[in-house]
């Protein structure tokens, strides 16, 4: 009896300690626009997390998805990404203007016909470290492109 309310008692605290929370930002589709369309411009690069023990850890076959900096993909960012705080659900018009590339064996990545403008990159980077636990992190750069541009961009996750 002790060891179910003990589980139960663990359950309740990671589901209150998991609420997601309400976004402030809200989705403005004008800040978005420029960013629909075909570009000129290219991002290549590298997604790629160390461990503490200093080997690399390749994005392999991981999605790295491209997000345009807006005011409300900078609340996403800065409270997810960066902070580690879960937001409440996304505004489902948002999702149009991202764009994902799978990273190959060495965790290189290209986004071709892109606009002008300030895009984050981003990808979770996840690794067992046992049978039962995995361990990782999102790797992320932020790219400013100008028209008929190829930026070389690193996406990792500088040291705390």
């Amino acid at each position: 009896m002790t060891r179910v309310l003990a589980l139960i008692i663990l359950a309740a605290t990671t589901l209150i300690g998991c609420a997601p929370i309400e976004r402030q930002a809200r989705f403005i589709e004008s800040e978005y626009t420029p960013y629909l369309g075909r570009g000129t411009s290219s991002i290549i690069g590298q997604a790629f997390l160390r461990t503490r023990g200093g080997d690399v850890k390749t994005a392999a076959g991981l999605p790295v998805v491209l997000t345009p900096v807006t005011s409300y993909s900078a609340e996403w960012f800065t409270q997810e990404v960066l902070m580690h705080r879960r937001l409440s659900e996304p505004d489902y018009r948002a999702e149009k203007y991202n764009r994902a590339a799978i990273a190959d064996a060495e965790g290189r990545f290209k986004f071709n016909f892109l606009s002008a403008g300030r895009y984050y990159l981003t990808c979770e980077i996840y690794w067992a470290i046992s049978e039962d636990e995995w361990t990782g992190d999102t790797a992320y750069a932020v790219v400013e492109l100008e028209p008929d541009d190829t930026v070389e961009a690193v996406v990792t996750r500088p040291p705390d």
